[in-house]
């Protein structure tokens, strides 16, 4: 959102100042909670908000969703004094939508909890994966000469190097040293 827009719904819903750099929602939370807004400890804009800072902070942590287990007992919960029922009615909340506000978490089949641009990023990931492995595989010529220029690979990275040959894309990983980047070299 725009600045002017942020900070101009700020007395409607203080909350969206976290939407500005550098406005972290403990911050918000204090100013919504004083005169003279004094909004209420189970206002909806307040639960939305433990919501939104719960999966901001996996996210952050590497997470992409949480269930509903994970964010009753997040870090999130705990630094705003959200209780159990009030974080349970926040999920709900950020799932529905709030006072024509679009919904700001998503919840799968698998009761996963996603930030909705996450989920829907994630959508489009897969989406497009999808497409470059459905299209005709044209094999990846490979020029003669010292591949490996004098080393000798693992099993599991001349099995990479070949199917990446072979296939439209390819997805690799591992941990720090296991030779992602031998292989890709």
């Amino acid at each position: 959102i725009r600045r002017s827009s942020a900070s101009g719904s700020a007395t409607e819903d203080p909350y969206r100042l976290t939407e500005l750099f550098g406005v972290g929602v403990k911050t918000a939370d204090e100013a919504a909670r004083r005169p003279p807004l004094s909004i209420a400890r189970d206002d909806p804009r307040r639960l939305r908000a433990a919501v939104r800072f719960a999966l901001d902070l996996s996210e952050n942590e590497g997470h992409c969703w949480q269930t509903e287990e994970q964010l009753v007992a997040s870090k999130a919960a705990s630094e705003m004094d959200i209780s159990v029922e009030e974080m349970l009615k926040g999920i709900g909340l950020a799932c529905a939508g709030l006072n024509g506000d679009p919904p700001l978490a998503v919840r799968d089949g698998a009761g996963r909890i996603w930030k909705f641009e996450t989920e829907a990023a994630e959508a489009q990931l897969a989406g497009a994966i999808l497409q470059l492995l459905a299209a005709e595989v044209t094999p990846l010529e490979v020029p003669p000469g010292d591949l490996w220029r004098g080393k000798t690979p693992a099993p599991e990275q001349a099995a990479a190097v070949e199917m990446l040959r072979t296939s439209n894309a390819m997805i690799l990983r591992g941990g720090p040293g296991v030779g992602k980047s031998a292989t890709t070299a």
